[in-house]
């Protein structure tokens, strides 16, 4: 029930009606807090926190979703089309072209891929990821 907390989920997206109800406190009392002297800096200061949270997040599970492609696309029992599918998508996704025949990119070289993969700006391996 505190300014700090509401400056968090107000950061977070919170509307203040909704901020109001999580914290027990009534609109007034936080519109009281919201036309304090310092709320716009510590605001921003809070926003900033939470992109910077939330993007080590967002990389962290790039990261793990690209492993757990690779495994997919490296697993025997994985059916070649779709393992063809992967690798194809994530090289076209990456700004590199793969080769519109499925049996050609199936042919590759898996190591290089994923070495080649691994030294992409981070931003190419996000559109491979969000498509």
């Amino acid at each position: 029930m505190s300014r700090r907390e509401a400056l968090e989920l107000i950061a977070c997206g919170f509307g203040v009606g909704e901020t109001a109800e999580r914290l027990g406190v009534s609109v007034a009392k936080l519109e009281g807090w919201m036309t304090g002297s310092r709320w716009e800096s510590d605001f921003e200061a809070a926003r900033l926190r939470v992109d910077q949270i939330t993007a080590t997040r967002l990389a962290t599970l790039g990261t793990r979703a690209l492993a757990s492609l690779i495994e997919i696309a490296d697993d025997p029992t994985t059916p070649v089309r779709t393992r063809a599918s992967i690798w194809t998508d994530l090289l076209n996704r990456s700004g590199l072209s793969a080769s519109v025949r499925l049996t050609d990119v199936e042919e590759m070289d898996r190591d290089a891929i994923v070495e080649l993969l691994k030294t992409l700006p981070e931003e190419y391996l996000s559109e491979a990821l969000t498509g």
